[in-house]
């Protein structure tokens, strides 16, 4: 068997437990149970601790491992195991009185339950009898044995132990040697769990069902730590997938390329514009890293993408730090020993929600994960989150990044400029700008709708091409405004050359188009106008993105003071997405997905990106 690792994960639940630490600390006589199905390192760690224990002078080590599959009288058969050890390894001299012992307290035993030994019964008869004793009576006849070898000091490993003897074991075997260490394990949980044993089962703690023995008095820990993680996010399903064939330069940038090799903790902080392609780029990372960087080492990636025009949460860094906690959580439950102690000291409180500082402690803590497995931790719209300790979450961001933590955690982190990044990131780490970068990816969007939508062809489509490229100073969604204008005066019919015309007195400011498209929605019909003002109002101020149903549910209330259902009814929109898109001015887009089997769409606004 290869040499035990405490820094190997599949040990964590047991070696970074709190209660093992407590357990390993305390005096004798002591008692850990472990219960955990195959394959989770319990008959390792056991034969590592046999190894710890034999080292030790003046203790006597006795050791049983049982395998899983089913055994008659399988607690008789690790008696007599442990009588042979003890039996042994004590001196000549010693050793009968040691077995006459044994055997006169199970004689003493079938005396009292007036059993079936007679006089003229063969002698290997009727010893098979006396040893086929019940196991109570078995387990006070080894506590007999222990006590005439004179065992001071005693460590008993048992790996494979049923649930009806664990209890009986420990209980009488204390009794027996006042220093004695229990090391029990099994496949079975073990309830109730006697006074002064150390109980941890496999990942029930994590799931929530765990209880903690390990003294009287201590409360119960019986909610789940997923459930308190949950968090609220909107926001990454809406974000635009990139353009086919835009952000391949990515993976080839050079502040990339240093971030990623880097062996040690590093940020890399995307910087750009509204609406430069930052959120879809961090999203365009989390969904291909793994393809682009196949080396097959195992990695966990978690993301928060913040957006204040979601719910009330989404913009909190409570939120963000539930968010990115719950994810490596659910994918590395050998991380859980990060969370168990806030989480038992935040469920013995009187609190209904996990503190926000015991939050950030959790997530602090994995600086000193003590795996080389990389940590990815994806977080976009910095900008978008709550003022309120945004200085505190880039520092403990940047706390993670240091040089020297033993974990290797790549942050990437997107957001437009913000003086508290500039200040404690652009020395010491690594920064892409996207409106640096992003040309090439302009022109390949432009290039398709001048292409296929406006039929632009030749030096025209060059011109076109080219003038967009120069004055979108890296913003997509100034790209995106220009197309519904040209696609909106095209409709008339027009000529290539007065497309580009056209294209040349539009505003070359991303502000001062908005200004031009409101004018527009505020000076046309008056109908328009006022679906328009009702749209924004609703998407703006509503908690959560709307459905294009429940838009259309809204424009056709009644003005009237006591509108009647019918009324509603008839006031109820049949070509509701046109409607939309024609009110919103090219600033409100509908974003389909799939719920069940049935198409669901929901409406959001780019406008403020």
């Amino acid at each position: 068997m290869s040499p035990f690792d405490f820094n190997n994960p599949i040990f964590f639940w047991i070696t970074r437990n709190i209660d093992f630490t407590k357990w390993e600390s305390a005096d004798t006589p002591r008692a850990l149970f472990l219960s955990a199905s195959d394959g989770h390192g319990t008959t390792e760690f056991c034969s590592h601790t046999i190894d710890l224990a034999k080292k030790k002078s003046n203790c006597t080590v006795l050791y049983f491992f049982c395998s899983s599959a089913k055994q008659p009288r399988r607690s008789a058969i690790l008696i007599h195991t442990l009588l042979r050890q003890i039996v042994g390894g004590s001196s000549d001299g010693n050793s009968n009185s040691i077995a006459a012992a044994f055997l006169n307290t199970l004689i003493g035993g079938h005396i009292q339950r007036s059993s079936d030994i007679r006089e003229d019964d063969p002698l290997d008869e009727t010893v098979r009898k006396i040893l086929d004793a019940p196991d109570d009576e078995l387990l006070e006849a080894l506590a007999e044995a222990i006590k005439k070898a004179g065992i001071q000091e005693l460590s008993i490993i048992v790996d494979g132990l049923d649930e009806n003897t664990t209890s009986g074991l420990f209980g009488v075997l204390r009794r027996a040697t006042p220093k004695s260490t229990f090391l029990l394990a099994s496949q079975h949980p073990l309830e109730p769990t006697p006074y002064g044993m150390t109980y941890i089962e496999y990942d029930k703690e994590r799931k929530g069902l765990h209880t903690c023995h390990f003294h009287v008095g201590r409360a119960n820990l019986n909610a789940e730590c997923l459930r308190f993680l949950r968090y609220d996010d909107t926001r990454y399903d809406k974000i635009s997938k990139e353009h086919h064939g835009s952000l391949k330069w990515f993976w080839e940038h050079p502040q990339y390329l240093g971030w990623s090799a880097s062996t040690t903790s590093s940020l890399l902080y995307i910087e750009g514009k509204p609406g430069s392609g930052k959120s879809t780029l961090a999203k365009y990372f989390k969904e291909n890293l793994v393809e682009t960087e196949p080396d097959g080492s195992p990695r966990t990636v978690a993301h928060y993408f913040y957006t204040f025009r979601g719910t009330q949460l989404e913009p909190t860094h409570v939120n963000m730090l539930r968010s990115l906690l719950c994810s490596i959580l659910e994918q590395d439950d050998s991380t859980f020993f990060h969370f168990q102690r806030e989480f038992r000291n935040f469920r013995g409180s009187n609190l209904s929600q996990w503190p926000y500082d015991s939050l950030k402690r959790v997530l602090l803590s994995f600086a000193d994960h003590p795996t080389a497995k990389p940590l990815y931790l994806i977080i976009d719209a910095m900008d978008e989150s709550e003022e309120d300790d945004r200085r505190g979450i880039i520092q403990l961001l940047c706390k993670l990044c240091a040089k020297e933590n033993p974990c290797n955690i790549k942050v990437l982190l997107a957001s437009r400029p913000l003086a508290e990044l500039k200040h404690r990131i652009e020395d010491s780490h690594h920064v892409i700008r996207m409106q640096d970068v992003n040309k090439d990816d302009i022109c390949r969007f432009a290039d398709d709708f001048l292409d296929k939508d406006l039929k632009l062809k030749g030096k025209i489509l060059h011109e076109t091409r080219n003038y967009i490229a120069e004055n979108a100073q890296g913003v997509f969604v100034w790209v995106a405004l220009i197309r519904s204008e040209l696609l909106r005066y095209a409709e008339t019919g027009c000529r290539g050359a007065e497309i580009l015309q056209q294209l040349k007195t539009l505003p070359r400011e991303l502000e001062a188009l908005y200004e031009r498209i409101f004018s527009r929605l505020e000076n046309g019909h008056l109908r328009d106008t006022q679906d328009a003002i009702l749209l924004f109002r609703f998407i703006f101020f509503a908690l959560r993105p709307l459905t294009v149903e429940e838009l259309r549910d809204a424009l056709a209330v009644p003005e009237a003071h006591n509108p009647c259902y019918e009324d509603f009814e008839q006031g109820k929109i049949d070509a509701i997405g046109r409607r939309i898109e024609h009110c919103g001015g090219g600033f409100l887009e509908i974003k389909g997905k799939s719920l069940g089997s049935e198409p669901h769409y929901e409406t959001d606004c780019f406008c403020s990106r």
